[in-house]
């Protein structure tokens, strides 16, 4: 093995410490451009989120141009009605209308926009004493599994263009509820549950047509509603409130608080509860606080809602129908 010399040591040592100390300046520079387009992505997206994103919603409408209706068994007295709608986007919107049979006078008309998984389901679960005319829909198909890294902008874009045509497809619901001859246009609400509670704000509060819109389990500042709920999810803080900063900046569109103003002087009620899980308490004075007069909320000492908690569904009907009534809604 031959002996290397001092002065060949001493160059080696020499390499050494420049290779590793060019190594650090690459890394340097590295998290240096990492943080700042972090940074960047962080100030645009303050900016986008206070736009006024108005004109991409209205966008998202489009003209009635065919509508295929099939009669479905009667149920608890009711005659109900699939529906299918398409506009000239090629934009299909399924649905129910549910009417009391043997009606003959014009009834009062709910849009009924439920939670997850309900869709046009919704309007079979309400049971009213008066009578009304009731439409739900289906939600846009949207891929809800967990997305991967490599897929995150394709799962955002999706959801961006599903909540889109969900909202283009509750203007469509409503074009087609206030052709109905059976129906009030005088008397239409718009009641949004859950999931449902983006869409019911943007299409009352930019459509004249509805006379009043009922919240149940709503609420807004999307950011911290999103976040909220990732928290069993996601441990790590720093990567909770990126991904909640980019999952919020995509929906920014779509958030209540920034329509609800608009919905004054038309009435407005909200029905919450502080012991859900799911919305803080926060949210929702946020964006009761955002609506105009004439207001209400309506507190409730139970859990977040699902279609399948029957006791509930009938206490906040009656909750529900008991305020349009005083309000000649129904």
């Amino acid at each position: 093995m031959p002996i290397r010399s001092g002065k060949e040591l001493s160059q080696g040592n020499n390499q050494g410490f420049k290779s590793s100390k060019y190594f650090k300046r690459v890394l340097l520079w590295t998290v240096a451009s990492v943080v700042a387009g972090i940074a960047g992505l962080w100030i645009w997206s303050g900016f986008y989120r206070k736009a006024d994103h108005t004109a991409t919603i209205v966008s998202a409408r489009s003209r009635l141009v065919h509508t295929e209706e099939k009669l479905l068994p009667d149920s608890a007295g009711k005659k109900r009605i699939a529906f299918e709608l398409t506009d000239e986007r090629g934009r299909r919107t399924r649905g129910e209308l549910h009417l009391p049979a043997g009606h003959s006078s014009k009834l009062p008309g709910l849009l009924i926009l439920g939670g997850k998984g309900t869709g046009a389901r919704a309007a079979g679960l309400i049971r009213l004493t008066r009578p009304a005319a009731l439409c739900s829909m289906d939600y846009p198909a949207f891929e809800t599994k967990k997305p991967t890294l490599r897929g995150s902008p394709a799962f955002i874009t999706g959801m961006r263009e599903a909540s889109l045509d969900a909202v283009g497809g509750t203007f469509n619901v409503l074009d087609y509820l206030c052709a109905r001859g059976e129906v009030d246009t005088s008397r239409i609400t718009v009641v949004g549950a859950s999931l449902g509670v983006p869409f019911a704000v943007i299409s009352s509060s930019l459509d004249q047509r509805v006379n009043a819109l009922v919240l149940v389990y709503g609420a807004g500042d999307l950011d911290h509603l999103i976040d909220w709920n990732l928290r069993r999810k996601l441990k790590f803080t720093p990567a909770r409130l990126l991904v909640s900063r980019i999952l919020s900046t995509a929906a920014a569109p779509f958030e209540p608080s920034a329509y609800i103003g608009r919905l004054a002087p038309r009435p407005l009620l909200m029905v919450n509860s502080r012991q859900d899980e799911r919305i803080p308490e926060p949210c929702i004075r946020y964006l009761f606080s955002n609506a105009g007069q004439p207001k209400t909320i309506r507190w409730l000492a139970t859990a977040h809602i699902h279609p399948t908690n029957r006791e509930l569904i009938d206490s906040l009907t009656e909750t529900v129908s008991g305020w349009l009534e005083e309000n000649g809604l129904l």
